[in-house]
């Protein structure tokens, strides 16, 4: 059963875009380029690759491929705004918005979307630092 497409891709993507590199400010942290290291499709684990950016004036943009065990690589490409509150952040594209908890370890991000168990996650390796 392959997982293309789903409604809730463009959040993830642009979740994946609002983790910075190391600083303090939520918005900040989240600021910059990062590597998708992984994905999880409600609890179906995926080796995801590609990057994300999130940038400085709100916007972001997700493009990189998610693969199955047995699947064919899923290819994933999405687009919009960011803003962040706290812990967690929105993501906005043209067809969907969702809201994300965000948890920081050294240079990893991990966004976890809020909704029913199991949920997807997103893990993120900082790549570029805003204004690195």
């Amino acid at each position: 059963m392959n997982r293309k497409h789903r409604g809730w891709l463009p959040s993830l993507l642009a979740i994946a875009l609002l983790a910075g590199c190391g600083d303090d400010d939520p918005a900040r942290m989240l600021t910059g380029t990062w590597d998708l290291i992984g994905f999880a499709d409600h609890g179906v684990a995926g080796t995801a690759t590609g990057s994300v950016t999130f940038g400085v004036g709100g916007d972001f943009a997700l493009a990189g491929e998610v693969t199955y065990s047995g699947e064919p690589a899923d290819p994933i490409a999405m687009s919009g705004v960011w803003s962040v509150t706290s812990n967690r952040v929105t993501l906005t594209t043209l067809m969907d918005s969702s809201v994300w908890i965000v948890r920081y370890e050294n240079d990893r991000a991990t966004l976890t979307l809020i909704g029913d168990e199991p949920t997807n996650v997103i893990r993120l390796c900082c790549r570029v630092p805003a204004g690195g």
